[in-house]
This record gives structure tokens, C-alpha cells and sequence, in this order.
């Protein structure tokens, strides 16, 4: 079995993913009071993660499908799971990716998702009368600085200013190194 650990919540609580030696499904998992238990995916979907729990415990990651061509961020609580995309009016056009997701006791979730012209947005999902899995129960706000932020691309200048700044950390063996 091969494991990753996402994070430790304060009461001693592990999630994270894994998997069984021979099988290929990856499932999240919470861990506590030395037992392992497996997260579900979306329906549907093959594979999940874990990455963030907060005191409640409300769990959130990510749900994959079965060729990974599609990943949704996911909230497993109460033993459901719920795609966090039902709660994001569909006219705002975000679709929440699972790949950066915050959580904080007070069930508020903070993280990105795409539009469909494959801008990133920054987000926040807020519970209504502390229900984060009842129908239409939060409400979401986009960013409104990623939302309106011009888009331009830095000037000759300003590149070779920012290159000045930045000394390779790292260097591909195999590849010339950059000065």
C-alpha cells in the first residue's frame, strides 16, 4: 500500500490518499483513532484526494474521472460527498478544478476554478445558516480583482529587469545552465 498525507487536523485527524498494493483506484481517506477510512469519489469518477479538514470534520479534495481528463473539487461530509460546483450559480460560468482548496472552521471554502475561456478565478463559497450540504446553501463570490485584473504582457524592459532578479535555483541535467 502507498499513501499520501495531506494534512493533520488540531484533533489528531489525517486525510490524504491511497492506495491498495494490485489495485489501481487511488481513494482519499480520513484517518482517526487508528482507523482508515475511504473517501468516495463522485459518482462516476475513479479516483480522489483529500487535501484540507477542519474541526467539524468537513473534508474537502478532489474527484477525478476515470481518465483524469476531468477533476471537480469535492466536500465529503456527514458520509456524502457533494461537488462543490452545485454550489456555484451556473450563470457565473466557474467551474471549481479542485486543484487549490481552502477550508476554515467556519465551513468557508476559498480556492480557484476556470471559466470557460480557461481564465483562473479566485473564489470563495460561504455556508447559509451553517449548512454547507443543503440544496443551494452557500453563496459564492468571485474575486473581483482576478475577475476585472487587465491582462498585458510585460514589457521588454520589465522582463529583463525580473530576470535580473531571479537566479536559477535549480538546474535539468542535461541542459545548458542560464545566466
Amino acid at each position: 500500500m502507498s499513501s499520501k498525507i495531506s494534512v493533520i487536523s488540531s484533533p489528531g485527524e489525517v486525510v490524504g490518499g491511497a492506495d491498495i498494493d494490485g489495485d489501481e483506484v487511488f481513494y482519499g481517506f480520513v484517518w482517526k483513532n487508528g482507523v482508515m477510512t475511504a473517501l468516495q469519489p463522485l459518482p462516476g469518477d475513479c479516483f480522489n484526494i483529500a487535501i484540507r479538514i477542519n474541526s467539524k470534520p468537513q473534508i474537502l479534495g478532489t474527484s477525478y474521472s476515470r481518465d483524469f481528463s476531468c477533476s471537480k473539487g469535492v466536500l465529503w461530509e456527514n458520509g456524502s460527498v457533494t461537488d462543490l460546483n452545485t454550489f456555484v450559480p451556473p450563470e457565473s460560468g466557474l467551474d471549481v478544478v479542485g486543484d487549490d482548496l481552502f477550508l476554515n472552521d467556519r465551513g468557508e471554502i476559498a480556492g480557484n476554478g476556470l471559466l470557460p475561456n480557461g481564465d483562473v478565478r479566485f473564489f470563495t463559497l460561504t455556508p447559509v445558516n451553517g449548512n454547507a450540504t443543503s440544496g443551494a446553501a452557500a453563496t459564492v463570490t468571485v474575486d473581483p480583482l482576478s475577475a476585472n485584473a487587465a491582462q498585458r504582457k510585460p514589457t521588454p524592459k520589465a522582463q529583463g529587469d525580473l530576470r535580473s532578479l531571479v537566479k536559477p535555483h535549480l538546474r535539468v541535467p542535461g541542459l545548458p545552465a542560464r545566466n
